[in-house]
């Protein structure tokens, strides 16, 4: 596999970092995932994975870092400045020079991105033992006084490893606010910069949130999708629960689905959504004038959620919003 293959098959995998997966994903990618294009994402056997054509890491899996009591590896996970997260990664024993410890060396050198993922729900437990895939990190340093790599996720670097793979700048902002999805949800904007342009970020931001919710209203469920040669027309909309104006960022957990009348409707605070993400209507809309207006009949009706739970609304987001855009009364 060369690097733009390898690229190519992580920009495809993207879509399912923050989510956690079965060990079957992980050891037979090419059955549960043929689009990623990879016979497999990690053989579970050891920490660190590297093909055997390749002279690159593919990922690395740790146990530690998602809090495993007992671990022969300590790796750590913290989140970093500016909307970045790292890990501090231990190598495995014996000399540096050799087998996998030189193939993240490799990495380290040639900004080859690798693919980290931590165990959350361990073996032998009801229903199996579950992986997340936390996304894309550059090998970005080794600290030989701690024996540890440093990966750095969330990266502009990240995205740049990727540019062979795609000539799209929205799919690489939309890799990079994936790969954010595992960090806490923050108001206002952590990051001073964007890996491509603030356009495309936008961009990226409306085609997750339409595709998480089907295209479909998540209050009334309508749809129109049409795809023509030239153009497709969707009459859905990626609203922003917290508006950019207030600090809301563009992340997938700060939007919602809405058709067109919906989407206006939340924005004037005629309806919020609670914490159980139902529909919550304004007592405003019993002293209007309309006719034809469909709204009040969705009161305490539940929202329909997004296809990975990793994209849910932020609670943070919605109560900011019954808080400062709700009427009330």
């Amino acid at each position: 596999m060369t690097v733009d293959e390898r690229a190519r098959s992580l920009l495809f995998l993207s879509r399912y970092f923050g989510t956690d997966q079965t060990a079957a994903f992980l050891k037979d990618t090419q059955a549960q995932c043929p689009g990623a294009g990879l016979p497999m994402i990690h053989s579970l056997i050891q920490g660190i994975y590297k093909p055997k054509d390749s002279p690159y890491v593919l990922s690395v899996w740790s146990r530690s870092a998602a809090g495993a009591r007992e671990e022969a590896y300590p790796d750590t996970f913290e989140q970093g400045p500016n909307g970045t997260w790292d890990m501090r990664y231990a190598p495995m024993r014996g000399r540096l020079d050799v087998g996998v410890n030189k193939a993240l060396f490799a990495c380290m050198q040639d900004r080859v991105p690798i693919l980290v993922i931590v165990t959350t729900k361990p073996p032998k437990t009801p229903g199996g033992a579950r992986y997340r895939l936390l996304g894309l990190a550059i090998v970005a340093g080794y600290e030989p006084a701690t024996r540890h790599f440093l990966l750095k996720g969330c990266t502009a670097a990240v995205a740049d490893a990727l540019r062979p793979a795609t000539s799209s700048d929205v799919d690489l902002e939309e890799v990079d606010l994936r790969n954010g999805l595992i960090l806490p949800f923050q108001v206002g904007e952590p990051r001073v910069r964007y890996v491509a342009s603030r356009a495309a970020r936008e961009q990226a931001f409306q085609r997750m949130v339409l595709e998480e919710y089907r295209h479909q209203c998540s209050v009334c469920q309508s749809m129109f999708l049409l795809r023509e040669a030239s153009e497709t027309l969707v009459e859905a909309e990626a609203a922003h629960i917290i508006g950019v104006g207030q600090g809301g960022p563009d992340d997938p957990r700060n939007g919602l689905s809405l058709c067109r009348r919906h989407h206006w409707a939340f924005d004037r605070g005629l309806f919020c959504v609670t914490e159980s993400l139902e529909v919550m209507v304004s007592p405003a809309v019993s002293r209007a004038k309309r006719e034809r207006f469909d709204l009040e009949e969705y009161h305490q009706q539940a929202l329909t959620p997004p296809t990975r739970s990793s994209c849910r609304p932020s609670l943070e987001a919605i109560d900011w919003h019954r808080q400062h855009v709700y009427r009330a009364s």
